[in-house]
């Protein structure tokens, strides 16, 4: 019994010593850094009447005075600790006046509880140390929680167990652990954009080498009320009954088969070329031929496409060219001989300007005025009556 006295004893010095360390310690922070200002007390220059709860000057001045003198007495000088321990006295002096006023209403019982929760600063009660039991709960139960939110955000599947065989509740226990569950997940994103890029250039080729096809397991297309026309080969038709392989279905084959050079002369002469070539043919292969070129030619032009094939049009386009080269030559010529026309005009006057232009230098040598030209109508270098000029009257010096 004695033994826990004295350490109870100790334990209050030690106490005390530390305590007033670190009152000394407060007592060096200036108030204004370690108390808070109530901002609420203080007018804002935003609130509207504070304008007109202004004091008078004079009283404005004596207060600054006095705050001033007030400032420069020692006695004012209070450190961080006393201010807290006046600040401490108001408050438990507002509690013991506000029980005091009461009507009551309270019992003696809840005043007794009021002194005993009033002296509670005061007072030292003695450290009770924690079990070790409390603290091996507390830690279970941080574990539970934990494993709650793993299995919450997914970053683990309930029933996993490490290497030694115990069950971690989906929460990775070690660093290696949990380093090798971010590389799968990793891995897993990884392997899932791949899929994705892949599936999706499967679907690109697809719908480009699928154009006009039907796709296996694609679902039945909507019956319509009237039946739409259909664009392929009729089988009635005496102009198309013919088999047709399926080679000649290709719009671009049979495009670039059809396709004309822009120059009529050439058009003109490749098509007679092929039709040289189809007289070759044996009648019945010449009219396989033909029907071939017939249906393609009819496709093309169901797809907005132009064939040149018509002989007559292509001599006609062909003495068009010729009108109209004719016509561009013609022009042409007319041009350059109107050029040459005002070529020799310009150069003739120039020679004539050179002739002028040395005779009436000769004749400046020889001396020889030249003749004076016709007069215009008017007072043109003329004297006036009413101006007095000096010199040769007439003409120009």
């Amino acid at each position: 019994m004695t033994i826990a006295v004295d350490d109870t004893a100790m334990i209050r010095q030690s106490l005390e010593r530390h305590n007033e360390s670190f009152s000394n310690l407060l007592k060096l922070i200036p108030p204004r850094y370690y108390i808070v200002e109530d901002k609420d007390e203080t007018p804002s220059k935003w609130q509207k009447n504070t304008k007109k709860q202004k004091t008078p000057k004079q009283e404005v001045k004596e207060a600054t005075k006095k705050a001033k003198r007030a400032k420069l007495d020692p006695a004012n000088h209070k450190t961080t600790l006393d201010i807290l321990r006046e600040e401490e006295a108001a408050h438990e002096a507002k509690l013991t006046n506000g029980a005091a006023k009461g009507k009551g209403k309270r019992t003696a019982e809840e005043m007794e509880s009021d002194d005993e929760s009033g002296d509670e600063p005061s007072s030292h009660k003695e450290p009770v140390p924690m079990g070790s039991g409390s603290i091996t709960e507390l830690r279970a139960k941080l574990q539970e929680r934990i494993a709650v939110l793993q299995l919450k955000s997914g970053r683990r599947k309930p029933g996993d167990e490490t290497e030694g065989g115990e069950e971690t509740d989906g929460m990775p226990s070690t660093k290696e652990e949990l380093l090798e569950m971010r590389r799968q997940k990793r891995g897993e994103v990884r392997d899932k954009r791949r899929k994705e890029t892949k599936n999706r250039k499967a679907k690109e080729r697809a719908e480009k080498e699928g154009k006009g096809k039907v796709k296996i397991g694609a679902p039945p297309p909507t019956k319509l009320l009237v039946p739409e026309p259909s664009k392929s080969r009729p089988d009635t038709s005496t102009a198309f009954n013919v088999s047709v392989t399926p080679k000649a279905v290709s719009s671009s084959k049979a495009a670039k088969r059809h396709a004309a050079p822009s120059d009529p002369n050439a058009a003109l002469a490749k098509l007679s070329k092929k039709q040289q070539a189809l007289e070759k043919l044996d009648p019945e292969a010449r009219k396989r031929r033909e029907e071939q070129d017939r249906y393609e030619k009819a496709e093309l032009r169901i797809e907005g496409g132009k064939v040149h094939d018509d002989p007559a049009r292509l001599k006609k386009a062909v003495k068009r060219k010729e009108k109209e080269k004719e016509k561009s030559k013609k022009d042409w010529d007319t041009r350059k001989r109107e050029i040459q026309i005002s070529a020799a005009a310009k150069q003739k006057k120039r020679t004539d300007n050179i002739l002028q232009r040395n005779e009436r230098r000769k004749e400046k040598k020889l001396g020889i005025k030249p003749k004076k030209g016709k007069a215009r109508p008017g007072f043109e270098g003329k004297p006036m009556p009413f101006t007095k000029r000096k010199g040769k009257p007439g003409g120009k010096k």
